[in-house]
């Protein structure tokens, strides 16, 4: 496994934001993969504490909320699932998309 490729694809992310982790662009490639994914979802497939989550996605996303402490990125957008209101949808919004196709462009250019 090649993987100056991963590491290509994390440089590509910290052109939005330089303290990006590399968990929340594996959460960006997961929503992007699967539009509409559910939070919990995302959770569990990465492993990680709910709390962990809702903190990640809120810095993920296009809402600014005055008790975040890192800036919102815009990148993914929450939606309300019409089952369940306590449960949160996710879609990449255009900048997030912008940025996996970025990401797409490098991965390919490292190979």
């Amino acid at each position: 496994m090649n993987w100056k490729v991963f590491y290509d694809a994390n440089l590509a992310c910290t052109e939005v934001d330089s303290h990006m982790k590399s968990m929340e662009v594996r959460a960006l490639l997961l929503i992007y993969r699967y539009p509409g994914i559910l939070q919990s979802e995302v959770r569990a497939k990465l492993q990680i504490h709910p709390a962990r989550m809702n903190r990640m996605a809120t810095h993920l996303s296009d809402v600014n909320y005055k008790s975040a402490k890192r800036e919102c990125l815009g990148l993914i957008t929450l939606h309300e699932v019409a089952d369940d209101r306590r449960c949160k949808g996710l879609s990449l919004t255009a900048k997030g998309m912008a940025m996996i196709h970025k990401m797409e462009r490098t991965m390919k250019a490292a190979e």
